[in-house]
């Protein structure tokens, strides 16, 4: 094995363990409710799914919920970050009393 050889096999291994990191820190981020806003309706999508595996289509409306949930903070974020208001996303704090004051809910019972 020569230098160059042994210098890619590192370089390789040193990227998989990045990419590794990188997967685990993104899950990690995206299970956190200041992180991930619709992580509620996440959740119930998931639960979901388990629950019926073989009939999604028991699952629509939770998805559209999460679908619809993920638009609006998305829309959200943008507006604030025209605005320069920083964080873009409002805190969880912050986004329950904007839901409470709007009376918007994505989940749906």
């Amino acid at each position: 094995m020569d230098t160059e050889e042994r210098e890619r096999k590192r370089l390789e291994k040193k990227t998989r363990e990045v990419q590794t990191t990188w997967k685990q820190h993104k899950r990690q981020r995206q299970n956190e409710s200041d992180n991930n806003p619709c992580l509620e309706e996440s959740k119930l999508s998931i639960q979901c799914i388990e629950e019926n595996y073989s009939r999604r289509e028991l699952c629509n409306r939770y998805f559209e919920a999460y679908k619809n949930c993920k638009k609006y903070w998305h829309s959200v974020m943008r507006e604030r970050i025209i605005r320069g208001i920083k964080p873009p996303m409002p805190t969880h704090e912050e986004r329950e009393k904007i839901k409470k004051e709007l009376g918007v809910n994505f989940v749906i019972p």
